[in-house]
């Protein structure tokens, strides 16, 4: 399974959901390694990873991603990310990724990867995914949290955002330099 190998790899840094669907699909939320952290020498264990999918919301069959959204802190994030993960993600997947430092939303095709480019301010990926998609909790009562994903999946379907289309390097132009992730919990 995909997600073993992430395991063996390190690449789970965070999991809150992790498991089968009714459906027979497999459900991750959590974050997700995209640049590895170096190894701490005195205790072998491996630092924080330089760059994450934070908040990834990931719905697979045995072999790809069927579904994928989460958040990255830059638009320069994407080639890792794609390089990364891409090998895994379905051709015909809507991939939705909530950017800090972009200032608008965008479609952009990178290495044949459909990536929807949305702003991300203050909220939570999961919240901003079921305004995006329409999605009340009221769909989700009852559900289990992989089913929850595969809710999101289905909504995912019917997105058609009337986003511009844009290149990767234009897209580099609607950076918002400095932006910082806001930071949520407990005081």
């Amino acid at each position: 399974m995909l997600f073993d190998t992430f395991k063996d790899q390190e690449l789970i840094w965070q999991s809150n959901v992790s498991g089968d669907t009714s459906c027979g699909k497999y459900a991750f939320r959590g974050d997700l390694a995209i640049t590895l952290g170096d190894m701490h020498e005195a205790s072998n264990t491996r630092n924080q990873p330089k760059c994450i999918l934070e908040s990834a919301n990931i719905l697979a069959d045995a072999e790809q991603f069927i579904f994928v959204s989460g958040s990255l802190l830059s638009l320069d994030d994407i080639p890792a990310f794609v390089e990364r993960y891409g090998q895994y993600i379905a051709d015909d997947v809507k991939v939705m990724l909530y950017v800090v430092d972009t200032s608008k939303p965008m479609f952009i095709e990178y290495e044949g990867k459909q990536l929807y480019i949305n702003t991300y301010e203050d909220s939570t990926v999961w919240q901003l995914l079921m305004e995006d998609l329409y999605v009340e909790k009221s769909d989700m009562k009852g559900q289990s949290p992989q089913d929850k994903l595969v809710t999101m999946y289905e909504a995912c379907k019917d997105f058609k955002p009337k986003y511009d289309t844009v290149s990767y390097d234009d897209a580099l132009g609607f950076k918002i330099e400095g932006a910082k992730r806001a930071i949520h919990g407990a005081v």
